[in-house]
């Protein structure tokens, strides 16, 4: 993959993370909040060790745990997850 191509996945993974906003970041801090996970995301190979590297960066990078009895929690990571697997992938 060119250069190009890898930031045009690097710009659509930061747009579907901004969406998700799993911190509820206001303001112009929300652009680049979650930029430093982008780069380590590119280099997983599939859907688990993609799921498994967010709930582990959310909960030790962020603070925040990942609540699977939470639908509307559980429904938005999924859905965040699937979008950027079809980026990735």
């Amino acid at each position: 993959m060119g250069i190009n191509g890898l930031m045009e996945k690097f710009k659509e993974v930061n747009e579907v993370l901004i969406k998700w906003n799993p911190l509820s970041v206001i303001g112009p801090a929300l652009s680049d909040e979650y930029l430093g996970l982008i780069p380590l995301m590119l280099k997983l190979n599939n859907k688990n060790d993609l799921e498994n590297f967010m709930i582990r960066e959310m909960s030790t990078k962020y603070g925040i745990e990942y609540d699977d009895l939470d639908s509307i929690e559980k429904e938005e990571f999924q859905l965040a997850l699937k979008q950027i697997e079809k980026i990735l992938w």
